[in-house]
């Protein structure tokens, strides 16, 4: 159990660390520093158990909303600086239009995975956790246009493809790490059940005489069984700090 919470803080404080390295720190931030505490957890939860608690993912939201109300009101109301550039880490949230940005689209990916958590190939904890990845990927995760100096004036043009340029890299990256989580883990099955077919052999006819009609040994999964499904938590949260820190 020490050994396990050991690992869970070593891993927060080294993503807070690379975080604040890469891409600095700021009032938008907030909500990423979050994640980086509650990223180890939600992997182990969702790989267990294939579940993403409300407890760790929600509180996201509300640390997202004081991000970017802090860094809107720390940066003054919009045209107050009028001529001068926006430049720096967390530049995108420059006054209420890369706030608002933001929040547009976070909410559209958290429609996008609601509708596919509808259709039977997510949980709706999948859909939670991709609206808030997706704020605080808008927030501190701007990628091409995000080291050009911007004039003050050219905010509110500049801001929605300043957001939607890394989240697309985003999700992008989600469903290919998802697709190979699901070929990986496919093999991965396949070769165990050749190992515990081969198993149930050599222990002999008889043994496998006394097990009862249609038993499918230890190894079998019902039709209520929730093993062949992917969990996307891992894929979301590895492409998450894929793109924050690595692109």
């Amino acid at each position: 159990m020490g050994g396990n919470t050991g690992i869970r803080i070593l891993t927060a404080v080294g993503l807070a660390v690379a975080l604040g390295g890469v891409r600095g720190v700021g009032p938008a931030a907030v909500a990423a520093f979050y994640v980086a505490a509650v990223t180890v957890p939600l992997v182990v939860t969702d790989v267990r158990e294939q579940r993403l608690p409300n407890a760790l993912v929600l509180p996201g939201y509300a640390f997202a909303a004081l991000g970017l109300a802090w860094d809107a009101l720390a940066r003054g109301s919009p045209g107050a600086d009028a001529g001068a550039a926006v430049v720096g880490v967390v530049p995108v949230v420059a006054a209420g239009s890369g706030a608002v940005a933001v929040v547009a689209v976070g909410v559209g990916v958290l429609g996008l995975f609601v509708m596919l958590a509808w259709t039977g190939g997510l949980g709706m904890g999948d859909a939670k956790l991709a609206g808030l990845l997706a704020i605080v990927l808008g927030a501190v995760g701007p990628v091409g246009v995000a080291g050009a100096a911007v004039p003050a004036g050219a905010v509110g043009a500049v801001a929605p493809l300043r957001v939607a340029v890394p989240v697309l890299v985003w999700v992008v990256a989600v469903f290919l790490a998802a697709a190979l989580h699901g070929v990986i883990e496919g093999v991965v099955r396949r070769w165990s059940r050749g190992r515990e077919a081969l198993g149930r052999e050599s222990r002999g006819s008889e043994a496998l005489g006394n097990e009862a009609p249609g038993s499918e040994g230890p190894g079998s999964e019902g039709p209520g069984s929730r093993r062949g499904e992917v969990a996307f938590g891992p894929a979301m949260l590895g492409a998450f700090w894929m793109v924050v820190i690595a692109v």
